[in-house]
């Protein structure tokens, strides 16, 4: 594999962050929009479930467990509504990603509650396995490790210019690359401790738009 095949094509939509369509990694970006829409506007939700199922992609805002007289559950709660999941639906490996992931759930409405007929994660591999595969990969095309994380945040690096028919300067993609990498270490851990930085640049620069693929791509 070349590091290109790790790449997803940026696709704009007034409708979702762009970063989700980017996550969630498929075609089907109407299918998206809905489900993402299921899970943060109300009326929606309810007009989509009146005679049937309906798609929600997101994170939940809050999750709790509950037991009633049918049974216990997990709480989910997003913007558009409360949903309630069968706690034998979760096994050990979904209820350890349940806070954190992006999950794709399938819903119906039960008098006047919302209620899971399947969800998972939309995570298939580890970020310590694709992490491994990168560096591998990277490695074999020639890529430093430090360009990863710049190539992850959609930029140009120095050494990947033929690939994506860059024009840019080796100057200006150094500078980008820098910056990238300084805000991608606030992101991570040394022996425990967070790494601080400060950052005085003009408006802009992204990182309004750091912070928000952060969201997505780092379960912020």
């Amino acid at each position: 594999m070349r590091i290109t095949d790790y790449m997803v094509p940026y696709t704009h939509s007034d409708d979702v962050p762009p970063e989700l369509l980017v996550a969630v990694k498929t075609s089907n970006k109407e299918e998206v929009i809905k489900a993402w829409k299921h899970a943060n506007n109300p009326y929606l939700l309810a007009r989509s479930t009146m005679y049937g199922e309906a798609k929600i992609i997101g994170k939940p805002s809050s999750v709790s467990i509950i037991s009633k007289r049918s049974g216990t559950f997990y709480v989910l709660k997003f913007p558009s509504g409360t949903i309630y999941v069968d706690a034998r639906m979760v096994d050990d490996n979904l209820a350890e990603l349940i806070q954190t992931e992006l999950l794709l759930i399938t819903v119906q409405r039960q008098f006047n509650s919302y209620v899971a007929t399947s969800i998972e994660p939309l995570i298939a591999t580890t970020k310590e396995e694709r992490g491994k595969e990168l560096i591998e990969v990277a490695e074999s095309d020639d890529i430093a490790i430090w360009e990863i994380p710049v190539l992850g945040y959609g930029y140009v690096t120095p050494s990947t210019k033929q690939l994506f028919n860059s024009n840019a300067s080796d100057e200006n993609l150094f500078r980008i690359a820098k910056l990238v990498n300084l805000r991608f270490m606030t992101t991570l851990k040394v022996n425990g401790q967070v790494l601080h930085a400060m950052e005085m640049t003009s408006p802009n620069t992204g990182k309004t738009t750091f912070a928000i693929r952060n969201t997505y791509l780092l379960n912020w």
